[in-house]
């Protein structure tokens, strides 16, 4: 019984140290650089949400119609979080680090895989690699450069090395494919 009670109190100290994630560059990078992450899975590291201005003190328990609850007001915006500083490009599609995508008929984009391209590991993946496959399909928020009016929200589909060797400005560029670049009305020298 003793036995039993001491490798049971060893798995339960060892288990979660085995079993903690393998974060990429980019989330540590952020880590570092800001002491959070935008849309981190644990509420330890998830950046706060900026303070929104309230208008007028919020009134208890005032009800509004359902019609009203339903409508978005014209006020509500998103926040920027990180711009790119390289313009961004349509991607090829194919057989990606996600699976297979159709560039002319899906939404989605590519992000920075990573300094390493020759042997990647778990620990280069930029926002995510071939071994670090669990950003894929999460949605990212992308609109076309000074008009808000264009936010789409659209999966991670790819990782790109955007011959990039260091996660500032890796962790920043983004590539899109046809179909995002179109919705965006990119122009014939941004796609």
């Amino acid at each position: 019984m003793m036995k039993a009670v001491a490798i049971t109190i060893v798995l339960a100290i060892a288990l979660p140290a085995v079993m903690a994630t393998t974060h990429t560059t980019c989330y540590n990078y952020f880590m570092q650089k800001d002491g959070c992450v935008i849309s981190a899975n644990d509420a330890r590291h998830r950046c706060p949400a900026p303070a929104k201005p309230q208008s007028a003190p919020m009134k208890a328990f005032a009800l509004k119609s359902k019609s009203r609850m339903a409508k978005r007001t014209e006020e509500t915006t998103l926040a920027r979080r990180y711009d790119t500083s390289k313009p961004s490009f349509a991607v090829a599609g194919g057989n990606g680090i996600c699976g297979y995508y159709d560039t002319n008929t899906q939404y989605g984009v590519c992000l920075w895989s990573g300094a390493e391209q020759n042997n990647p590991t778990l620990e280069t993946a930029g926002w995510l690699n071939g071994l670090k496959t669990s950003n894929c399909g999460k949605k990212v928020y992308i609109q076309r450069k000074g008009d808000p009016s264009s936010v789409m929200s659209v999966p991670v589909l790819d990782g790109c090395g955007f011959n990039d060797v260091q996660p500032l400005p890796g962790c920043f560029d983004i590539a899109v494919t046809v179909s995002v670049s179109s919705s965006l009305n990119s122009e014939a020298d941004e796609s």
